[in-house]
């Protein structure tokens, strides 16, 4: 045969192996899609954790939760491969040698996450979320399998514990200690006693004593057979974090600026070991040899034996959770906060070797207000903290950060080439977004700042604030706004409003700049932007809730009964939509003032037909409550900004449909 029939003939093989090859693959990969797998981290890094568990109708995630706000809000799991973290959004799972996320467990219906514990055995997994419940998950498939839930149960579940055995399952709320069977996930026991909220639970390591902490100021010893309530430690204040020895002969305590140690069977202290802030969080090792307590940007570890500080690790913040993996050797602390606070990282530490050993990121604060850039390539989201962060809204990209310019209400000028945010102090900062040059800080007002807004020509900007001088007294002031001459821009504004208000501002301009619609406890007023004059009142007596369209004359104001619909140039009612009473957090037109965007106390997206005045969708998207909606220029997109520490992104033509 000739030379080059042979060699035409490998090539044929060689060219026929790599087609049957890139065939399995294909098969492979559409038969077995990428979806995060708790046990197989390998596969989870390749799936975009941003897409991850979203709603229907939302394509993006950007952030991943306010951590949960308890001392558990993380923990190993029993063979200290794997860490839970409670989030605002669900249980991330973590990969403790990677330090790489393997899943987010929230089945596409986000809930706020206050606490997680594992079971002794590894197989199941508890949650305490921000509504009273408790979700229990199968570990290996990653699945909910139950929801524990007590009728007229009140508050966040920050406390719980499973016991030694694995078979009872604590959970602390308001008042109220709960025992779960968990096979049957029925309650067979409440322990009563407390007068304020539990913070923290701890079985004893025979699992005949519960210690309970509060915001009361006591820790209660329970015996869990009988319900007697065995003895109660008193504090000077409220009881942040409870653990008990190995050998379960000494319980610790964190209270105010101290650790104390207890003799179970005495119920005397043995030891105080005191701090310089307060102590959120405290454990212990689990060779019973250290205890390790979290407070202000510290993590102490003292050695039992000696009563002394061993050693500090330097944590940003308050350290509100801190746990051992089992075998001892990697120690978590997390940056959370009861009542919030926080920036978002969970550092895990060498404990031998007193060394870092990484940290997770992405958590973020509550999310107050979000806007889209005028050309819609990116979004600005305000954190509660005063951070902006913006985003690239096409690939989810973190792009750029400002720090600590505002607190509560931020707004971008029509060029996009200018942010102004509102403060708690009663200011309002401008920022040139290209290069974070503060331009200018306007004074005057007394209080928050719960509203900034440029008007549509770029001339103007509007702030409207509650001031604390006076009971029920807020101030709306406007300025000048020369867009491209920022460094003539006058300090003083050119008008002040005053209105009477308790519960926060809202303030609008018309689309041709000419009108401002401001929101307050006394109704919605209508006043002319150049004369100052108040033309006419809409609404009495309560909404501080405005929104106008972009184009025509229609308001949308939020009143006790829905949302009323008025046309600014008849000053009268044209529609009402309806809606849930008082759960209406934010509302925005879309470009083509065709639809009406919602967002709600409960975390729902809620759009409404403009025209017909019927509501076209709701979904049930964040795991809190929904502060801030905004529609992109082209109106494709919404964007929601959520006190769990998320933005979602929602393609409008799938909400529609």
């Amino acid at each position: 045969m000739y030379p080059q029939a042979l060699r035409l003939i490998r090539l044929l093989r060689l060219g026929l192996f790599v087609f049957i090859m890139i065939g399995l693959f294909v098969v492979s990969a559409l038969s077995h899609p990428h979806t995060p797998n708790p046990q197989n981290p390998s596969a989870a890094t390749r799936q975009d954790r941003r897409t991850w568990e979203l709603p229907d109708g939302a394509f993006l995630r950007l952030g991943k939760g306010v951590l949960g706000g308890s001392d558990r809000a993380v923990a190993f799991s029993p063979d200290a491969k794997h860490l839970a973290v409670a989030s605002g959004i669900g249980i991330w799972i973590y990969d403790v040698g990677t330090a790489r996320e393997l899943s987010l467990l929230n089945e596409k219906r986000a809930t706020l996450i206050r606490s997680v514990g594992y079971s002794p055995d590894g197989m199941t997994l508890a949650a305490g979320t921000g509504d009273g419940k408790v979700q229990l998950w199968e570990v290996r498939t990653a699945k909910q399998i139950g929801v524990l839930a007590k009728r007229g149960t009140l508050g966040n579940v920050d406390a719980l514990a499973f016991s030694p055995d694995g078979t009872t399952l604590a959970s602390g709320t308001y008042e109220e200690v709960t025992l779960w069977n968990v096979e049957s996930r029925r309650p067979f026991k409440a322990l009563r006693g407390h007068k304020h909220r539990v913070f923290s639970l701890a079985f004893s390591p025979d699992g005949k004593t519960l210690a309970s902490g509060a915001e009361d100021d006591t820790v209660k010893l329970w015996e869990v057979a009988t319900e007697n309530n065995l003895a109660t430690l008193k504090h000077t204040r409220n009881v942040s974090s409870v653990a008990f020895s190995p050998d379960g002969a000494t319980l610790a305590t964190a209270a105010d600026k101290s650790v104390t140690l207890w003799n179970v069977s005495t119920q005397e202290k043995i030891a105080a070991l005191k701090h310089s802030y307060h102590v959120d969080s405290v454990t212990y090792s689990p060779d019973g040899k250290t205890v390790v307590s979290g407070s202000w940007r510290e993590v102490n570890i003292w050695d039992v034996s000696t009563e002394e500080n061993i050693d500090t690790l330097e944590h940003r913040r308050r350290v509100g959770a801190v746990a051992f993996s089992p075998d001892g050797e990697i120690l978590a602390s997390a940056n959370t906060d009861r009542f919030g606070g926080t920036d978002g990282t969970v550092v895990l530490w060498n404990v031998s070797a007193r060394e870092y050993v990484a940290t997770l990121r992405g958590h973020t604060e509550r999310v107050t207000t979000v806007a889209f850039l005028p050309d819609g390539s990116g979004l600005a989201a305000m954190l509660r903290d005063g951070t902006v962060k913006f985003w690239n809204t096409r690939t989810g990209q973190h792009v750029s950060t400002l720090r600590k310019i505002g607190v509560w209400s931020m707004a971008l000028s029509p060029d996009g080439e200018t942010l102004a945010s509102g403060s708690f102090d009663g200011t309002v900062k401008l920022l040139d977004v290209r290069s974070k040059r503060r331009v200018a800080i306007l004074r005057g007002h007394g209080g928050s700042v719960d509203a900034v807004a440029f008007s549509p020509d770029g001339t103007k900007l509007a702030a409207g604030a509650r001031n604390d001088d006076q009971q029920s007294r807020g101030l709306v002031k406007l300025w000048s706004f020369p867009a491209k001459a920022l460094e003539v821009l006058r300090q003083n504004p050119f008008k002040t409003f005053e209105v009477v208000t308790d519960r926060g501002i809202s303030v609008a301009f018309s689309s041709d700049s000419k009108t401002l619609a401001v929101g307050s406890d006394e109704g919605v007023k209508l006043f002319d932007t150049d004369t100052g004059k108040h033309t006419s009142t809409l609404q009495e007596p309560f909404s501080n809730l405005v929104s106008i369209s972009p184009i025509g004359t229609i308001l949308a104001t939020r009143t006790a009964d829905g949302i009323k619909l008025w046309d600014i140039v008849k000053k009268k009612q044209i529609a009402r939509l309806q809606h849930i009473r008082g759960s209406l957090r934010s509302i925005v037109f879309s470009p083509d003032a065709k639809s009406l965007a919602g967002g709600t106390w409960e975390g729902k997206i809620e759009l409404w037909n403009v025209e017909t005045a019927r509501k076209i969708a709701t979904r049930h998207g964040h795991g809190d409550a929904i502060f801030s909606v905004t529609i992109s220029p082209d109106g494709k997109t919404i964007a929601s900004g959520s006190r769990d520490g998320t933005v979602l992104l929602w393609q409008m033509s799938e909400l529609t449909e």
